[in-house]
């Protein structure tokens, strides 16, 4: 088939270019390479509604012993590394999505970061490749981390999590104020209530809170028709454990103990986010003695996805200076 648009085809796996076709084929394997970034592009033909679409696939390949974004399970905690093993000389950040969703959520972060610190994205208890039963309460899921982090022996690495991965991450440096770095919480608060309306959506129709999250946590400003693909990618759980994500949110109150967190931390806001809105981080950076509050500019509550580049620039930032 003749290629009539080609568009940036080194882009690591978001590339794509349409072609005419009469007839249907999935998920043929053209031709496969090596290229840049230590990874393998497969290019396929899929079926694109009246067309055809090559897509270009990354595939991580061992370089001199190095793994680039590998799939592992430790201890029923499945995750993504930006590198395996990890460099010791080089500071570790751990990614904790939020409810219902799941560490490819962090794609953006653990593959454009991992140049400059070891990135690890994780599935919490009962998400993504996790088949374990999840958590009833942040207390529980931050269990959990501290066993993976335990089996791994990893020393004082940053935590970095979204909304109820925030809450998460201030359970943990509240009660283990000796283990971790810093922390880096986005789009969250010192407590997370649930509107009523929420857990009645997900007991009658999963697909329908998904819809809603779209349209609710996805700035105006954003791509939604693509943003709203990929986050509905990342919200492929059970309904009782989205379900039991947010009973743990509502049930979440740290406001009273925030002065314990001793660590440096690095409050990221967003601009359109309507689910924590901003004064939710301005609570956390006032409260929390050594923090700094940063404020994502064309991006509701998942700023990771929807504005990566400052987000990104705001985490390195932070982590090269603690």
């Amino acid at each position: 088939a003749e290629v009539v648009e080609l568009v940036d085809t080194l882009d690591l796996g978001s590339s794509a270019a349409r072609c005419g076709g009469s007839s249907p084929l999935f998920g043929t394997i053209l031709e496969s390479r090596p290229c840049k970034d230590f990874k393998i592009f497969f290019v396929g033909l899929f079926s694109f509604g009246d067309n055809f679409l090559f897509h270009i696939l990354t595939v991580p390949i061992l370089l001199h012993g190095v793994l680039v974004m590998k799939n592992q399970e430790v201890g029923g905690i499945c995750f993504t590394a930006g590198n395996w093993p990890l460099d010791p000389d080089k500071p570790t950040l751990i990614f904790i999505h939020g409810a219902a969703l799941n560490k490819d959520f962090w794609e953006e972060q653990a593959g454009s970061l991992a140049d400059s610190v070891n990135t690890l994205a994780i599935d919490l208890p009962g998400h993504g490749a996790n088949q374990n039963s999840g958590r009833k309460s942040v207390a529980d899921y931050a269990r959990s981390i501290m066993d993976f982090i335990d089996l791994i022996s990893l020393h004082r690495p940053v935590l970095c999590g979204l909304s109820m991965g925030g809450a998460i991450i201030q359970h943990l440096l509240i009660n283990y104020p000796d283990r971790f770095l810093a922390g880096i919480l986005i789009n969250t608060g010192a407590r997370l209530k649930v509107l009523p309306l929420i857990f009645e959506t997900i007991q009658k129709d999963y697909n329908d809170f998904v819809d809603m999250l779209c349209v609710v946590g996805i700035s105006p400003q954003s791509n939604t028709e693509k943003l709203r693909t990929k986050l509905k990618s990342c919200l492929q759980c059970l309904p009782k454990t989205a379900l039991d994500d947010l009973r743990a949110c509502n049930n979440f109150n740290m406001s009273e103990k925030l002065d314990l967190i001793q660590v440096p931390v690095l409050i990221l806001s967003a601009e359109d986010d309507n689910i924590t809105p901003q004064k939710f981080g301005n609570y956390l950076e006032k409260n929390i003695k050594n923090a700094k509050l940063t404020n994502i500019r064309n991006a509701g509550h998942f700023s990771p996805l929807e504005n990566p580049l400052d987000v990104n620039k705001a985490i390195l930032d932070f982590v090269m200076t603690i």
